[in-house]
């Protein structure tokens, strides 16, 4: 039982690095003498995907509980009336036009609902769920920590821009020596690969310190 529960933790980070390693796919990361080595285009879509079916799941979720709170349901009676052409009547339009106006309300907040889960997500964790499972993160580009508030609300309100005239604001990354996206470029953010020497880095003065810490304590001691 005991080598069972030893077995464990190394099956728990197969399982998680399996999407990372699937989507690893060989191709020439671009880098930079920071030890930087920013995502690929092709993690980045995946990412991108991932995220999507998050937001589906997100908006379905909001949308049940808004139900309870918000008839969202077409009057029976005018939809009746549509269906067989008779005339309707001034209420029944003032039926339809709150309808819309519970439909407009609802979608209002669950734009606004998926908008702070983006900035937080980006600001507080460098990452959302879809660049959590391929091991991406969203870094400022100068000082390659994770991005203030209000570059990630740059960056979100130019996203919308990078999809228009077919997606040439986001395959602008597949020509850009950073690889990014044009909401990238405006907000002043990398998306780079977890993997980097930078984290790495990291990593080692953190554990350095620890050791520093619990060294002094002792001699304190």
């Amino acid at each position: 039982m005991n080598k069972l529960f030893s077995l464990l933790p190394g099956v728990i980070k197969s399982i998680f690095d399996f999407p990372h390693r699937l989507f690893s796919f060989p191709h020439k990361n671009k880098t930079d003498s920071r030890g930087v080595i920013y995502a690929s285009q092709f993690k980045r879509s995946v990412s991108t995907i991932t995220d999507l079916l998050f937001c589906v799941l997100i908006l379905k979720v909001s949308g049940y509980f808004l139900s309870f709170l918000v008839d969202l349901q077409f009057p029976v009676e005018v939809l009746e009336r549509y269906r067989f052409g008779l005339p309707i009547s001034q209420a029944e339009k003032a039926l339809t036009i709150e309808f819309y106006k519970s439909v407009l309300v609802v979608q209002v907040f669950q734009l606004i609902l998926l908008a702070t889960l983006f900035v937080t997500c980006w600001h507080r964790f460098g990452c959302t769920p879809g660049k959590w499972i391929l091991r991406l993160r969203l870094l400022d580009d100068e000082t390659l920590e994770k991005p203030s508030v209000s570059a990630c609300i740059k960056r979100l309100i130019i996203l919308p821009f990078s999809l228009l005239i077919f997606f040439l604001g986001i395959f602008w990354s597949l020509f850009d020596r950073k690889s990014r996206t044009w909401h990238d470029i405006f907000a002043g953010t990398v998306v780079v690969s977890k993997s980097a020497e930078i984290f790495r880095k990291d990593a080692y003065s953190h554990t350095t310190y620890q050791h520093k810490t619990e060294g002094a304590t002792r001699v304190t001691d």
